[in-house]
């Protein structure tokens, strides 16, 4: 299993609204926050297959390139953790 494989990414507090942030997440990484406030937590692969079901794109790469381009934004809104040794 590759190392990517075995993140887990979660979301911080099941009582926060994402509608009161500001500025407003872009609606993909929104997107990608309501799968995770819905599941709370999810290993990247389990987050992608949700992901290529829900999030719409037109780039190459689909739902892996739109993760990696939201990720840090994410993470620094306090929205989601990310945990790459969740043992």
């Amino acid at each position: 299993m590759r190392t990517k494989e075995k993140w887990l990414y979660l979301f911080k507090d099941a009582n926060f609204d994402l509608n009161t942030l500001e500025p407003k997440l872009p609606k993909q990484a929104l997107e990608i926050a309501n799968i995770l406030k819905f599941k709370g937590a999810l290993k990247r692969p389990e987050l992608l297959g949700e992901m290529q079901a829900r999030v719409k794109t037109k780039q190459k790469g689909g739902a892996n390139r739109i993760l990696a381009y939201y990720q840090g934004l994410l993470i620094r809104k306090n929205v989601v953790e990310l945990r790459k040794r969740p043992e």
